[in-house]
Formats: C-alpha cells, structure tokens, sequence
C-alpha cells in the first residue's frame, strides 16, 4: 500500500512538472509580468536614505540635496533616484529631466555641478533648500518618509538670466 502512494505522489508530481505547474517562467508569451522598469538611479538613493535614517531633516535634505545636484548638474540619469513620485519621475521620463526640461534651461542645470546645500527651511513635510550657486529647490517627503525633489529653480525665459525660484 505504502509503495503504491509513493507511486501515485511521483506521478502527479511528474504530471504537474511536464504541466509547468509551479515554474516561474511568467506568463505563457514566455515573458516575465513581475519585472518592472526601475527608476535609474533608485539603488543609489535608497542606499543614501539607509545611511542617513538617523540624521535630523535638515541634514537629510542636505545630504539628498548633494547626492542629487552633481549628477544632475551633469545630466547623469542617476540624479531621476532623487526626484519625487510626484515628478513622475521613470525611466521614459528621466531622458527629458536629463535634457534640462525641470530648469527649461540646460544652463541652470549645469550649475548645480559641485554645489552644496547652505541652508534649509522645513514647513512640515515641504522644505526648501539653498544651494551654493544661489538656487532653491523645493523637497517632499514621500510616505516612505524619504526626502525627495519635486520642485527645482526654472529660467523664465529661453536665454535669460532670470530665475523663478520655488516657494
């Protein structure tokens, strides 16, 4: 009796293998559903947010505020990792961020390169940030608790030297 359960358990095993019952292989065009665009950039900001978890706000924004403006003042797409959800920041949308389309200037873009976080002024979950080339840019949390930019300084016009500030 016993050799004949043991039989029957093979069997239906071998039956759900040849099936494909239990395999991970997605759906049946061969193509993985559970794969998902990341956001370039993502790994290195979630990094960030572990090392800075015990730090005050000001000093999270001021350390996001740094990783974020060197690639983004060189239009390095990881600099997309620390743009708020709000932004829409992802992959498709990342390539226009990286051609000046937050500032509407790749000059103001480019002069977030080396810069450093002077000041910051938190109002609940909204702070704004002063960075060395005299631009504000404008964070939010995200409900992670995570500091992110959803707002940066924009030329008011193609070719002038004025700036719009955030906030």
């Amino acid at each position: 009796m016993i050799g004949l359960r043991l039989a029957l358990v093979a069997f239906a095993a071998a039956g759900l293998i040849a099936a494909g019952c239990g395999d991970d292989d997605g759906d049946e065009s061969g193509e993985d559903t559970t794969t998902t665009l990341a956001v370039p950039g993502a790994e290195e900001a979630a990094a960030l947010q572990e090392e800075i978890t015990d730090l005050s706000d000001e000093e999270q924004i001021a350390a996001v505020g740094e990783a974020w403006a060197e690639p983004f003042g060189k239009g390095d797409e990881t600099m997309c990792g620390y743009l708020h959800r709000d932004l829409g920041a992802g992959p498709s949308t990342c390539a226009e961020y990286l051609s000046g389309s937050l500032t509407q200037s790749s000059k103001l873009q480019a002069s977030f390169a080396g810069t450093t976080v002077e000041s910051v002024e938190i109002n609940g979950e909204t702070a704004l940030a002063e960075f060395s080339n005299g631009n504000r840019v404008e964070f939010a949390q995200d409900p992670d608790g995570a500091w992110k930019v959803v707002q940066t300084p924009r030329a008011v016009q193609s070719g002038s030297q004025e700036v719009r500030q955030p906030g």
